[in-house]
């Protein structure tokens, strides 16, 4: 079955095999049943002409009221020649409908399936009640579907029908077309072999000199054609020509973008071709081409060129054979851009994008691995949790791009030390984690991580500055400590905070105590809700201007606590405890009413129109009050409800979606807004987007840090602007640390931005004196 538009390159080779298989009216049947499904249609019918009169030879009908199926006269078939579409809509005033009339489908496709008198005479018409499902591959889809419908035609009804008579040159031109579409060489996601193909069995098939082919450069989309290969008959090799610039070819881009086919026997009396008679055509020794558009999504994205020595006439059936190939190069184009993509897709799911490790999901593939390999008796190996002390420091006090040039110098360094079959890879921001084979010999594993240790006494120079950083190791054993991926790494990270707890920069094992004694620990240590009792925490906010009119128009609120034994301490080392304590539900209804109260006083001293984001922890954004929460903090403060954002992250909108939509959905109802924090840095589907109840996307920083000067981030930050925009949503980019990044937002139409270069987060006081005398 037809399933979606990615599919459609590999389903049709599927459907060509198949109708190999069948007799030629089951042939045919079939590829009409495709086409219901994938069109989504109720019916599809294939009239043919006999003795003067067009009858419903062929169909494939789903919904039985469109019986009975009407007769056609040739004068019909002649309006659907003279039309330019194919899909017709009720109520039109058209010939072409009219005899469809009475039937209960208000939407069809009309196509011609004759070529001249070599192929079928006669007509497929699908019909839907709905509007048709990929309505655009509607073009290439027939076009193909037609090659295959005039290939089962069987030679005794042809010359029966005398005017279908088919030569031996067609059949060998449908046989080749059809041996190219099920070539499983057209599978690959390298583009030039599968284009060299397709060039040089055109070239054989109809006997040219030359072929080739060019698409139009992405960077510069109607600017110019690039030569992808091109292939010589004479000599039966390949080469690159010099792109064809639209400037200098003005004439020849238009034709080609306006007309399905350019025939010309011969170039000298042809004024479509005269700018290319000195730069191409006399240096090549071309005297007749035969060139199709390659079509995609109604657009021209290339050309298929044949080319011949001597003046030639391209008969009908030769130009229908290299507009199908057109079209079959248009598949293949596709495919190869979705599997690129798919690869893509696949590499963000098992790779850090930052530093190009294992991410969390392959170490833990490999933890299995290992497991179903090794033999518990008698192998074992360590997970090994590498946390960087007090990395955050770094980034409070340099930055975010320093602290991750940092992390990129660690990586280096601790990957040159691997060995064979040990695995490294990269958990979170300022956590590795390394599997290595455990031998007898266990002291021989503390020496090897003491090599890790001696690694970070030399300092790492950063932009400059020599920072010295240290590390903390938990071990946890595999088969004593887990007997599958989850919990030998949970453990080896428990062992670490032990490490931690005991002064950092040291090593523990992980002991079945630590559960139990290390939350208690912390809790004791780091106790939460005496910290907030006492005044310890305080909010912090950073600016967010609007592109546009370059105006502060909104602050995200976010936490700190200044311990009275500890100092300031990183949200990133007691967020995470409060979440699994429970504690951050009455920290984050804190948070709610203090950033309701900052934006009273704000807009009492003129600050008019501001918003303020709050983040939101999945366990507090699904707790059942937390609705009630915001309601008391909106009637308290008497703020408008849209000046409060309710920041979520990606993650969290995807876990149990029907209840995270019935919050939301309870949220806006309030009034308040609803944004996707660090849009991007998960692997889920956009599905969410389109319909949960938000209004905002914050594009994760780390696809905006390189910009202004990296091709690719660009093109996935302005896909992700445009996405959000399409969508209607105000997108909000984070992490801005220099005005590059911020010039290049401003180009792609970013609603806002937010970073160092602005601000740094700052305190009431110090935001309050900012914004009194901020200007951009």
């Amino acid at each position: 079955m037809l399933q979606s538009e990615p599919e459609l390159f590999e389903v049709l080779q599927l459907i060509y095999r198949e109708m190999d298989k069948r007799s030629v009216p089951e042939a045919i049947y079939y590829a009409l049943e495709q086409m219901n499904h994938f069109f989504q249609s109720d019916g599809a019918v294939v009239y043919t002409t006999h003795n003067g009169r067009m009858f419903p030879e062929y169909e494939a009908i789903l919904n039985t009221s469109l019986y009975p199926l009407p007769l056609l006269s040739p004068q019909w078939l002649n309006e659907v020649h003279a039309s330019d579409k194919y899909i017709h809509t009720n109520p039109l005033s058209s010939p072409i409908i009219e005899p469809f009339k009475n039937m209960p489908a208000a939407h069809h496709i009309v196509v011609p399936l004759e070529y001249k008198d070599l192929q079928l005479n006669g007509a497929l018409v699908v019909f839907s009640d709905k509007p048709f499902k990929h309505h655009h591959y509607i073009t290439p889809l027939i076009t193909l579907i037609g090659v295959m419908l005039a290939q089962k035609q069987p030679a005794s009804k042809v010359q029966e029908e005398g005017v279908l008579y088919r030569t031996d040159q067609v059949r060998r031109q449908q046989a080749e077309f059809m041996r190219l579409a099920k070539d499983e060489r057209l599978n690959s996601v390298d583009l030039v072999p599968a284009m060299r193909m397709l060039c040089e069995s055109t070239a054989h098939t109809l006997g040219a000199s030359r072929t080739s082919i060019w698409l139009k450069e992405k960077d510069q989309y109607s600017s110019y054609f690039e030569n992808i290969t091109t292939y010589s008959s004479e000599t039966r090799s390949h080469s690159k020509a010099d792109p064809l610039r639209k400037d200098e070819h003005p004439t020849y881009f238009e034709t080609i973008e306006e007309e399905r086919t350019v025939s010309i026997d011969n170039i000298i009396l042809d004024h479509r071709v005269n700018e290319l008679q000195d730069i191409y055509f006399h240096k090549n020794n071309i005297h007749a081409l035969l060139d199709a558009p390659i079509l995609c999504n109604g657009e021209s994205i290339g050309v298929l060129c044949v080319e011949h020595t001597h003046p030639r006439h391209w008969t009908f059936e030769e130009e229908a054979f290299v507009s199908s190939i057109a079209d079959l190069t248009a598949f293949v184009l596709e495919h190869i851009e979705r599997k690129k993509a798919e690869n893509e897709i696949r590499n963000l799911a098992y790779v850090d994008p930052f530093t190009q490790l294992p991410n969390r999901n392959q170490m833990e593939a490999y933890m299995e691995e290992k497991i179903e390999q090794v033999d518990e008796e008698i192998d074992k190996f360590a997970a090994i949790y590498i946390d960087l002390d007090q990395f955050w420091k770094v980034n409070e006090a340099l930055g975010y791009k320093v602290g991750d040039q940092l992390i990129l110098a660690i990586t280096k360094r601790i990957h040159h030390l691997l060995e064979d079959g040990e695995h490294l890879g990269r958990l979170n921001g300022d956590s590795f984690l390394l599997l290595t084979q455990v031998t007898s010999d266990q002291h021989a594993l503390y020496r090897r991580i003491q090599t890790f240790k001696d690694a970070f006494k030399e300092a790492f120079t950063v932009s400059e500055q020599c920072l010295f950083l240290t590390c903390s190791f938990g071990i946890a054993f595999y088969p004593e400590h887990g007997d599958y991926s989850g919990v030998l790494i949970q453990n080896a990270h428990r062992a670490t905070y032990e490490a931690k707890h005991s002064g950092r920069n040291g090593l523990q094992v992980y002991q079945d105590s630590m559960e139990h004694q290390s939350k208690e620990r912390l809790i004791f240590e780091m106790n939460l809700m005496q910290g907030l009792h006492e005044g310890q925490f305080q909010l912090y906010y950073q600016p967010q201007i609007d592109l546009h009119t370059k105006k502060v128009v909104g602050m995200e609120a976010l936490i700190r606590w200044h311990h009275h034994e500890h100092g300031l301490i990183s949200p990133a080392d007691f967020i995470p405890l409060a979440e699994i304590t429970g504690h951050i539900v009455p920290l984050g209804e804190w948070v709610i009413q203090e950033a309701a109260h900052q934006l009273k006083e704000w807009n009492a001293m003129g600050f008019r129109g501001l918003t303020v984001s709050v983040n939101i922890s999945p366990r507090q954004f699904q707790q059942g009050n937390l609705p009630e929460v915001i309601q008391e903090a909106i009637t308290q403060t008497d703020i408008e409800p849209s000046s409060l954002i309710i920041e979520i992250t990606e993650s969290l909108a995807m876990e149990n979606q029907e209840r995270i939509m019935k919050q939301m959905d309870a949220i806006r109802n309030l009034g308040c807004c609803i944004a996707i924090d660090d849009f991007g840095s998960g692997y889920s589907s956009l599905r969410y987007l389109q319909h949960f109840p938000i209004q905002s996307l914050k594009i994760d920083r780390r696809f905006v840090e390189n910009i202004h000067s990296n091709q690719k981030d660009a093109a996935i930050a302005s896909t992700m602007i445009n996405l959000g925009k399409s969508l209607e949503l105000t997108v909000v980019a984070e992490g801005i640390e220099e005005m590059e990044q911020l010039k290049t937002l401003r180009k792609m139409n970013c609603h806002q931005v937010q970073g160092y270069f602005i601000s740094r987060p700052l305190p009431v006081q110090d935001i309050t004196t900012w914004m009194e005398q901020y200007s951009l």
